[in-house]
């Protein structure tokens, strides 16, 4: 007769495999795809040199900059932004060998952020390399779909080259660009441009139509200016829409709408790039505010007038041309008014005044 195990004794076994199944879930849990990388506070002197570093990049202190950031990196040498922020203001500075060094540093350790890659699209653009840029550019694309300036940059490198059959490539960014952002003033403008440029009508068409929506609020110059674009555009003119949107952008360039569009897609030549205001490993510290003193109270006092400022007052006042008898009265004419001292005569001359009281004294002839 065979025994049956007792619940006691398999009570083991099932503790085990518990044990086996909770292992299995932290291991899936902690290599999971997209789990969120362990963060760790940075060094209280590396978060304070980073903002000094971003500090004088706002004002254009390149060389400050890049000391700050130099020394926040010695601090954390595990933070991608604070490398990529120093490779750009290298960049910046024209130290070109240095920049490429700490933005390749920063890819390294965050090969993923879109950012960095701009960076280093930059970085080979100013160095006269097109084609290192355009795939720079096109990494950004590819990690940041929604990247504005990467899309730009790749046209204006194309152009720069001059490459034949492209057009299709260019037209295919504009249209992205539009669809993301499709009241950009500098996006419809190049738009049209190009469209023109390359007789493609019906993106003419759209481009124009884009700009009358907002043309009401332009000046009047600038309204004279698309309406002959419109015109043109109407007629089926590439050609005199190519010019009369040139002309268009000319007379908005100096208004502030094109100016905030275009720099949604463009960053200056001589300050290429935006740099990163916040940590990509290591966690940025709160922002902490000191609790409102309630009992901070205002008063407002006024000060005694010091006697010396009260004197000259007084003497350049009201005692200034008054004029004094003897006994030190003042002496008015009809109506009141003071009198002013006269002038002495030929043979008269003021003596050195005693006392405050001014004597006239005349000189007898000889």
């Amino acid at each position: 007769m065979s025994r049956r195990p007792s619940s006691a004794s398999a009570l083991p076994w099932i503790g085990t495999l518990a044990c086996l199944l909770l292992l299995v879930l932290a291991a899936w849990y902690w290599w999971r795809p997209g789990r969120p990388e362990p963060r760790l506070e940075a060094p209280e002197e590396a978060v304070a040199a980073f903002y000094s570093g971003l500090a004088a990049l706002a004002v254009d202190e390149r060389e400050l900059a890049i000391d700050q950031f130099r020394r926040a990196v010695a601090l954390a040498p595990e933070e991608p932004a604070i490398w990529a922020n120093l490779g750009l203001a290298e960049l910046r500075a024209g130290q070109m060998e240095g920049a490429g060094k700490d933005l390749a540093q920063a890819a390294s350790l965050a090969p993923t952020h879109g950012e960095v890659r701009f960076f280093q699209g930059l970085l080979e653009s100013r160095k006269g390399n097109p084609a290192e840029a355009i795939r720079h550019f096109g990494d950004v694309i590819r990690l940041n779909p929604g990247h504005l300036q990467g899309r730009y940059s790749i046209v204006k490198e194309i152009q720069r080259r001059g490459e034949e059959g492209k057009n299709d490539e260019i037209s295919r960014l504009w249209e992205e660009m539009l669809e993301l952002r499709p009241a950009n003033l500098a996006i419809l403008l190049e738009m049209a441009r190009q469209a023109a440029e390359t007789g493609h009508r019906q993106r003419l068409d759209r481009a124009v139509l884009g700009l009358s929506k907002q043309a009401k609020n332009w000046p009047d110059q600038a309204q004279k200016a698309f309406e002959m674009l419109e015109k043109a555009a109407g007629d089926k003119d590439v050609t005199a829409a190519r010019v009369r949107a040139l002309v268009l952008r000319n007379l908005l360039v100096r208004t502030y709408e094109f100016r905030r569009d275009l720099a949604e897609v463009h960053t200056p030549p001589e300050n290429p790039g935006a740099p990163l205001e916040r940590f990509i490993i290591l966690a940025t510290p709160p922002v902490e505010t000191a609790e409102p003193d309630m009992a901070l109270g205002f008063q407002i006092e006024l000060f005694p007038e010091p006697a010396a400022t009260a004197q000259n007052r007084q003497n350049s006042g009201a005692g200034a041309g008054r004029v004094t008898d003897e006994a030190g009265r003042s002496k008015t004419g009809s109506g009141g008014t003071p009198e002013t001292p006269e002038k002495p005569s030929g043979g008269s001359r003021e003596a050195p005044k005693q006392a405050g009281r001014p004597v006239t004294v005349s000189k007898e002839a000889s």
